[in-house]
This record gives structure tokens, sequence and C-alpha cells, in this order.
């Protein structure tokens, strides 16, 4: 029993300090963030899924089915979608690379408001 009390809060510990190390060396604007008993999954696990199993509509969902701005959106992502050997994986992170920070931080809103993995 006091062997694996040890490992248990060895395992706590090392967590704890990687959590530490990661917010001392991050960006001043970037927030370390960590799976939780209220979170399934951390925000790039996320995101990875969100890239492998977006629904079709979600450009319109997240700026706006008769926008401007997302009608433009849509034809950049069919095009990124549609380069020779692309996935549709590559296709998002091309085209979310693409987009500038702004709309990066909406469709990032968008995923973690809407996708739960």
């Amino acid at each position: 029993m006091h062997n694996s009390v040890q490992l248990l809060t060895r395992i706590i510990m090392t967590r704890k300090l990687r959590l530490l190390i990661a917010s001392l060396f991050a960006p001043k604007d970037m927030q370390v963030t960590q799976v939780t008993p209220k979170r399934k999954y951390s925000d790039i696990r996320l995101y990875v899924y969100f890239t492998m199993n977006f629904d079709y509509y979600f450009i319109e969902d997240c700026w706006g089915k008769e926008s401007v701005i997302a009608k433009h959106l849509r034809a950049k992502f069919s095009y990124y979608s549609s380069l020779k050997n692309n996935n549709a994986s590559d296709g998002f992170n091309t085209f979310y690379c693409n987009l500038d920070s702004g709309n990066q931080a909406k469709l990032e809103a968008y995923i973690l408001r809407n996708f739960k993995g």
C-alpha cells in the first residue's frame, strides 16, 4: 500500500511540475490548458479531433450562412481540400494556417464551444 501511495504522489507531482515548467516558458499571452474532471480533452486534442471529424457546414455555422466571408472561406476551404495529396485534415490545417489571426481565434472559439470530441 505504501508503494502505491508513493507512486501516485510521484505521478501527481510530475504532472504539476510539467504544468509549472510549461507555464514558465509559455508566451505571456498563452494559457496553459489542462484536462480536468469537467473537461474530457485538452484544447489541442479537441482541435486535432475536430480536423478529423468536422461537420461539412462548420464554416457556415461559425461565420454565418449568408455572409460574404463564409462564402469566401468555403471557396478557400474547398480549394485547399482539393489539392493533390491532401486529405480532409491536411486541407483543414492549410485552411486554418491561412486564416488571419482574428478568424483563427473565431474558429478556435467555435471548436471549443461546439465540439466535444
